[in-house]
């Protein structure tokens, strides 16, 4: 069974179309990364992360910097491939595209 996509703003499915489909006028634009205060270095870097399963892209280019001492919130609705991207970054899953960098070493591929 594939899931349908949600509705913004309800907890509904939307029995019309799946996410894959959706126009990208439909789809919330990421904002720009802000540049890093100066002196820091980010603990954990993202870049460009990408993950599919099957034909669902679940991640489409993710960035993302998070510092030592940060409090880093992940936020979005069932689906919206929140755990995803921890299982990423904790290494349980493999990216299709993009970076993880910890502690400035490369995390692709382990």
């Amino acid at each position: 069974m594939r899931r349908a996509a949600t509705n913004p703003g309800t907890d509904k499915y939307t029995q019309q179309q799946q996410i894959e489909d959706w126009p990208a006028d439909r789809l919330e634009e990421g904002f720009p990364l802000a540049p890093a205060p100066a002196g820091r270095v980010p603990l954990i870097e993202i870049r460009a992360l990408k993950k599919a399963f099957g034909s669902r892209r679940i991640l489409r280019g993710i960035d993302a910097d998070i510092f030592k001492g940060e409090t880093f919130v992940i936020l979005g609705g069932s689906g919206s491939g929140k755990s995803t991207l921890l299982r990423l970054v904790a290494g349980f899953e493999a990216a299709d595209g993009g970076s993880i960098e910890i502690g400035g070493r490369d995390m692709a591929g382990l």
